[in-house]
């Protein structure tokens, strides 16, 4: 769209991917990058350097990541751009400064990353994940990463006009030990409801709601 939304031409064709999330240079409306996955949940990165009208496949080369989302392209350099990849229970934060043909991992939190933010001038990254312990981290001109933030439930971070904006969790805090053994739990009967057979199921099921109920409590 080029009028705000109004109306929308097609552009390319993603035959064959299932895409999950999108990036624009801001400096460069031309240069797309979008994160998709293969046939056989492959991820892989793609980028179009004509508006969207061609896409092509950069990168299959993740360091084994399972998920991969685009976090952001630099304001200033179209080749630059950060993707936030998922490794068991935690993200690495992976660069590229060649439009993603190859990728390097510049720091990772231990939970899940929910949040990322880089200065208008792309010299200072912000991340942050769902553990409270771990805060906010600041990188400044690729150094070492430095705890600047505390005790606060991140939901994303937003970075504008020199301000770092955090937007949190209102209300009683859930713990990083919640989120993870959530997810367990998720797994778990995701598993049981394809391995077992239905009777097996309902009361492997029925078992399971102690202890949602005890992760609730602890809430």
């Amino acid at each position: 769209s080029s009028d705000g939304g109004r109306s929308w031409t097609t552009g390319a064709r993603l035959m064959g991917y299932f895409s999950e999330t999108a990036d624009v240079a801001p400096n460069d409306p031309m240069r797309v990058y979008v994160t998709a996955y293969a046939s056989g949940g492959i991820p892989v990165l793609l980028r179009s350097d004509d508006g969207g009208r061609t896409v092509r496949e950069v990168t299959r080369n993740f360091s084994d990541a399972q998920g991969i989302y685009l976090a952001g392209v630099d304001a200033r350099r179209p080749d630059v751009l950060y993707v936030r990849a998922t490794r068991g229970l935690g993200t690495m934060l992976l660069k590229s400064e060649d439009g993603g043909m190859t990728l390097r991992s510049i720091g990772e939190t231990r939970a899940e990353m929910v949040g990322f933010a880089l200065s208008d001038d792309g010299d200072t990254v912000w991340i942050a994940s769902t553990s409270r312990a771990e805060g906010i981290l600041r990188s400044v001109r690729g150094g070492p990463w430095t705890r600047v933030g505390g005790d606060v439930g991140v939901q994303c971070l937003r970075y504008h006009a020199g301000l770092l904006f955090v937007p949190t969790l209102h209300g009683v805090p859930l713990s990083t030990s919640f989120f993870s053994a959530l997810s367990l739990v998720a797994w778990a009967m995701a598993t049981v409801m394809t391995l077992t057979s239905a009777t097996s199921r309902a009361r492997v099921l029925l078992a399971m709601i102690w202890p949602i109920a005890l992760l609730a409590a602890a809430a």
